[in-house]
């Protein structure tokens, strides 16, 4: 339904969330950290990615502080209006003097509008930042971490630990965050896979921009080609799009060294030489 749409809005207030969470936090874990602990929170279109890692004995105790910690209070106690307010600041600051960056930054960011149409411009991100709250964030925390009835738990641990050991940290994430995690014998969730835009087929698109920057002397090219072919995107595809799939990420790897080697080494072109391939779910639809 609606409820799981983009929205350019929330997508400014998770990401001062994130930030603020780091700020809150800096201080409870700066010991775990000196210890070789490192812990982490970042906010995705597949939800919320708390990571703890590192060699400890005590590093579920470690994942267990911080998941307390952000569900503590309904996250209201960890979001401080300082914290949201230096955050906030300092992100505004960093997406302005984004147009001072190197040229190939500016050719990628022209790249995903394109692909990604439904995400926010910088300029426009710029506005959305500044008018967060630290209520907005509070609010946003509660519905997206506690108000959602289908969400669900996925738990991955690695490392030299014994079975019952990693179920009972991941008893733990569920009675923390409030909603059971899938036992042994659960189905493997479905893979979601990042949306890009799919271009219809034999078009061509061309973006010439010019710098905003005046001093800059350096320019900067980048070519997209995209495929028709379906790729792999989880549980139920059928084979053939697995060894699709799995032909693209050899192929980009293939193609690093003779791009590097024949534009920059050889020809000179350029400083800044790179290639890749990769795979996304496409959703149908006519670029503006």
């Amino acid at each position: 339904g609606d409820k799981w749409k983009y929205d350019l809005r929330k997508s400014a207030v998770s990401s001062v969330f994130s930030g603020a969470f780091y700020q809150a936090m800096a201080q409870r874990t700066y010991a775990a950290e000196l210890a070789g602990l490192g812990w982490g929170v970042s906010v995705s279109e597949t939800g919320f990615n708390i990571r703890a890692q590192g060699y400890h004995d005590k590093l579920s105790v470690f994942a267990e502080t911080v998941l307390k910690c952000l569900a503590e209070d309904g996250g209201r106690s960890i979001v401080r209006d300082e914290d949201v307010e230096r955050v906030k600041e300092r992100k505004v600051r960093g997406l302005k003097s984004f147009w001072m960056e190197r040229p190939d930054s500016h050719a990628a960011y022209f790249k995903n509008r394109v692909l990604h149409p439904e995400l926010a411009g910088v300029d426009e991100f710029v506005d959305l930042v500044e008018a967060v709250t630290p209520d907005d964030v509070r609010s946003w925390l509660k519905e997206s971490l506690f108000g959602v009835d289908d969400r669900f738990i996925e738990c991955l641990y690695m490392g030299n630990v014994g079975e019952d050991a990693a179920h009972k940290v991941f008893g733990m994430v569920g009675d923390v965050l409030g909603r059971p995690s899938p036992g042994a014998d659960a189905k493997p969730l479905p893979y979601i896979a990042s949306q890009t835009r799919k271009l219809p087929s034999g078009a061509e698109y061309h973006i010439h921009t010019q710098s905003r920057n005046a001093d800059e002397e350096n320019g900067a090219v980048v070519m997209f080609f995209q495929s028709g072919l379906p790729a792999y995107t989880g549980v139920g595809d059928d084979a053939d799009a697995l060894k699709r799939t799995a032909a693209m990420r050899v192929l980009g790897g293939m193609i690093k060294e003779p791009l590097f080697n024949t534009l920059r080494t050889k020809q000179q072109l350029g400083y800044i030489v790179s290639g890749y391939a990769g795979s996304t779910m496409s959703v149908s639809s006519e670029p503006t």
